[in-house]
């Protein structure tokens, strides 16, 4: 029963918020496309550039071919 209120609640919650047009979820993380391409153009590898930029490798494959046009 408590289970189905506090759903109840988040889901209110959450229309809510929908409603007042506030930007739900995590937020962008700018800058960091740029940083990797300054890496990779400074002739790091990708794993030492994630580990100066304080990212995971994963993060810095996925920015490190990235088109310039593509934001």
């Amino acid at each position: 029963f408590e289970r189905d209120l506090l759903i109840e609640r988040t889901h209110a919650g959450l229309k809510s918020a929908k409603a007042k047009g506030m930007q739900l979820g995590r937020p962008v993380a700018t800058g960091t496309r740029d940083q990797v391409q300054l890496k990779k153009s400074a002739g790091l590898t990708q794993s030492h550039a994630a580990e100066l930029l304080g990212l995971s490798v994963r993060t810095v494959k996925r920015y490190w071919n990235a088109k310039e046009a593509q934001q």
